[in-house]
């Protein structure tokens, strides 16, 4: 017959399962929605790119397109951006490489906004809600890379967050 061991207060602690009642690992931070949202604009992106490169293929008499074209135009970063995504999971190259092609994004849409809108005169020939509505998603597309590349939920995420050194102050 085996006895109850009784309990001892000076006893270690013994170690407490890390899942919660439904069964989830609650030792490490949820996926926040600047990774969601960075992973969804990779992909729009890459869906979009991948369409206008398929008609450009398919009409290889528009000259102007190719011309235009150039290697930091999202080509190949958007899928890489959507690979890391994806299956990076949560290592810090992910994150160093998904935050470094959010910003050359939002810095290439933004200048070629601004080059768009100095140079062409475009508030002139077109209605402002499209000027808005532009300047709306670039906004937006620069407040993801900032809170994707800074934000503490993101770094936390990946890893990448420093511990608050907890000083004390010498009064």
């Amino acid at each position: 017959m085996q006895e109850i061991e009784p309990i001892n207060p000076y006893a270690p602690p013994k170690a407490q399962p890390l899942l919660a009642e439904d069964g989830e690992d609650t030792s490490l931070p949820r996926r926040p929605r600047s990774v969601k949202w960075a992973t969804f604009v990779f992909g729009t992106f890459t869906l979009i790119m991948g369409v206008l490169y398929w008609q450009a293929f398919n009409d290889l008499g528009d000259r102007k397109f190719w011309q235009e074209m150039s290697i930091f135009d999202r080509v190949l970063l958007l899928p890489i951006g959507l690979g890391l995504s994806w299956f990076g999971g949560r290592r810090k190259i992910a994150y160093y490489v998904n935050s470094g092609i959010l910003a050359l994004i939002a810095i290439i849409i933004t200048w070629q906004l601004f080059l768009k809108w100095l140079l062409d005169g475009a508030f002139a020939k077109v209605f402002m809600l499209d000027r808005a509505f532009e300047a709306l998603v670039c906004c937006l597309l620069c407040y993801l890379s900032y809170r994707f590349t800074f934000g503490l939920p993101s770094r936390r995420y990946f890893g990448v967050a420093r511990e608050e050194a907890k000083t004390e102050s010498p009064v």
